[in-house]
């Protein structure tokens, strides 16, 4: 479940600061890295949340034309007045009027909160940060690690998304690019030795 957005005055807080997360294609808040814009009851509502991201349709805009558009029923996210505290929702297809038009102010150029941009190498855990990698066992070259279900096992290289990570700046955690929801963890809270 998650928590309506509204429009209010202009704070400069967290939580009224986005990014655009290229692995999820999702719009991210600056004040939880884990959420995402997302229209609620898995797209079947016309209310605009902030929900656990999931990389799903209802989760998936585009800026254009100085509208936010979901990506797949094309409908544009809009206010019904300005109004401190008004939600915001999403009901129709782009139209004339302002209540559809939003402005993006860039807050810096290392994206809200982040300390490395994409690309460079974070030397606090050694890897580039947003660029997908493999991870091969020296031992056996044509070895890597693949995500078989909810565990992390060896197999031969074979070019699948399963066998590709990144490194998340935002959680600090190393994740998988075809289930953007999972990240590498030490089974049972840190507490087994398995990951």
């Amino acid at each position: 479940m998650g928590s309506n957005v509204v429009i209010s005055a202009q704070t400069g807080e967290a939580n009224q600061k986005f990014y655009f997360d290229q692995t999820t294609k999702t719009i991210k808040t600056a004040a939880q890295a884990n959420r995402s814009l997302d229209i609620a009851s898995n797209g079947g509502s016309t209310n605009l949340q902030v929900g656990v991201t999931s990389n799903v349709w209802w989760q998936n805009f585009r800026f254009q034309g100085e509208r936010f558009v979901n990506c797949q029923s094309g409908k544009a996210i809009e206010i019904q007045r300005d109004g401190d505290g008004q939600n915001v929702y999403i009901q129709h297809k782009p139209r004339g009027g302002l209540t559809q038009k939003f402005l993006i102010k860039y807050v810096d150029n290392t994206k809200v909160d982040r300390k490395y941009s994409k690309g460079e190498l974070n030397k606090e855990y050694g890897l580039k940060v947003g660029i997908p990698f493999s991870i091969y066992t020296r031992m056996r070259c044509q070895f890597a690690i693949d995500i078989k279900e909810d565990k992390l096992v060896v197999k031969r290289k074979n070019g699948q998304k399963s066998q590709n990570f990144i490194f998340n700046d935002d959680t600090r955690t190393i994740t998988s690019l075809e289930f953007p929801e999972q990240s590498f963890g030490i089974q049972s809270s840190g507490k087994n030795r398995h990951l």
